[in-house]
């Protein structure tokens, strides 16, 4: 996902993952969000979350994301928050857009 912030570029990326468990701890899973500041493959990472999954919950990539997105805004200032959420909850008209 991409938005802009005070004329400069921004782009969010997600990713999934699991930890290899080993005993007494098992596998879990993990949703990893990072908040690029220009392309996600080439820009300066601005600040990133995690969100870990407890091995005895269901995993579910939405609440992950939202876990992880809070987290990697923690510190941030408001007008930046705002934007960034801004951008995630309108992703899907976006994309509706966009086809």
């Amino acid at each position: 996902m991409k938005f802009e912030y005070e004329g400069s570029s921004f782009s969010i990326r997600f990713f999934h993952g699991t930890t290899k468990g080993t005993y007494p701890m098992p596998t879990t899973r993990y949703t990893l969000c990072r908040v690029f500041e220009g392309p996600a493959k080439t820009g300066q990472v601005r600040c990133t979350g995690q969100a870990d999954c407890h091995p005895n919950d269901m995993y579910c990539y939405e609440t992950g994301r939202k876990l992880a997105l809070a987290r990697a805004l923690e510190g941030q200032p408001k007008p930046f928050r705002t934007a960034v959420w801004g951008c995630y909850i309108n992703r899907k008209q976006t994309l509706a857009q966009a086809a």
